[in-house]
């Protein structure tokens, strides 16, 4: 598959999450998360539906392919990771590691991420043998 830009990354992850509490997408709903104008959404929903990772019948809901889904839960789950480091580990308060996560998310390499996740879970088993 093609690289897909970071904001197309960002439309993915917001797809993603709101098909897991609304039942159908809207560009309206997108809009909103993202804190964009209706034709932002419409303008990359095309460019989505071109790499076969979303679709949409005429003014209907957006849905992600299967091969959409799998890539906005990787996504996701970089997101959350990162967030829980920030939060968790470097003790930056929540709303600054959400705004972290967000921006730095897009750019770490596969290894960065595995080597994070090995660090997190090493550090909570440490914690739960302090007992904490």
């Amino acid at each position: 598959m093609d690289h897909i830009s970071p904001a197309l990354e960002d439309y993915l992850e917001a797809i993603l999450i709101l098909s897991e509490t609304c039942p159908r997408v809207r560009i309206k709903a997108l809009a909103g998360l993202l804190k964009v104008k209706a034709p932002s959404v419409i303008s990359a929903l095309n460019h989505l539906k071109q790499k076969g990772l979303a679709t949409q019948q005429p003014y209907g809901a957006v849905n992600l392919t299967p091969t959409g889904r799998r890539l906005a839960r990787e996504i996701y789950g970089r997101h959350k990771m990162l967030k829980k480091f920030f939060h968790e580990i470097l003790g930056l308060r929540g709303a600054v590691a959400e705004k972290e996560a967000c921006q730095i998310e897009h750019y770490l390499s596969r290894e960065t991420i595995r080597r994070m996740l090995s660090f997190i879970e090493n550090h909570e088993a440490v914690q739960k043998q302090r007992g904490r």
